[in-house]
């Protein structure tokens, strides 16, 4: 597997990465909504890590 490292040179790993999502979506009201999610990358990896989040709130206003 070919990774780019923070110099943005490839680096070559022989070891097995996941990424991983888990999220959640619920309704608050009639035409509202929020989401949740977060990220999970580089499981098995020892020379990358990365994590991220993300909140969504969805209005309707019909």
């Amino acid at each position: 597997m070919e990774l780019l490292n923070e110099a943005g040179a490839l680096v070559g790993t022989g070891d097995v990465r996941l990424d991983a999502r888990f999220g959640l979506h619920g309704q608050l009201a009639p035409g509202a909504s929020i989401v949740l999610e977060t990220d999970v990358s580089g499981l098995g990896d020892g020379d990358f890590d990365a994590r991220s989040a993300r909140i969504g709130l969805r209005l309707s206003f019909n």
